[in-house]
């Protein structure tokens, strides 16, 4: 889908006021992916950060604040493309007349109604599957929590400092 969406920003010219229309859609929703990645690719060197540095309990709050931030992100694609959508059923049909845009119907046409049913598929999963979803995600700092706690220590750090070296001779 990727290398259609390239195909569909950089080659398709169309002269169709629809598939003008669905190439502008795609366009946006390109847009908000490259931005979005961007975005978190600060937020994963932040997380990184809390990791090395940071408490368990602060990276569980950075991370559950990184899923909030994801899900407002897809809601925002999603709003949009269903406008954009309403706004191609609401628009006047491609006429039958003229030449047959063999790269609109190939590269932005099949990727418009492909972004519909992905974005439709996504949108059931997570309201059918948010709670495991996020119980998954979340519960993989409970182990991590209990070990860091002064009982384990496993995860502890050792420094020279700590470490006392005494010499005995042999009896």
């Amino acid at each position: 889908m990727t290398l259609q969406m390239l195909l569909a920003i950089f080659i398709a010219k169309p002269l169709a006021p629809v598939a003008k229309s669905q190439l502008s859609t795609i366009k946006h929703q390109f847009g908000i992916v490259v931005i979005k990645f961007v975005l978190f690719c600060f937020f994963s060197c932040y997380a990184g950060k809390l990791h090395k540095r940071g408490t368990p309990s602060e990276l569980k709050s950075w991370l559950f604040k990184m899923f909030l931030i994801s899900l407002g992100f897809f809601a925002g694609m999603y709003g949009l493309y269903m406008v954009e959508f309403v706004l191609y059923c609401t628009m006047d049909g491609d006429p039958n007349v003229g030449q047959t845009e063999w790269d609109s119907i190939f590269c932005i046409k099949l990727l418009f109604w492909e972004i519909l049913v992905i974005y439709n598929l996504m949108l059931i999963y997570g309201i059918f599957n948010f709670g495991p979803m996020k119980e998954r995600a979340m519960t993989k700092f409970d182990t991590i929590d209990a070990a860091t706690g002064k009982e384990g220590g496993q995860f502890e750090d050792i420094t020279k400092a700590d470490i006392e070296v005494t010499k005995k001779s042999p009896a």
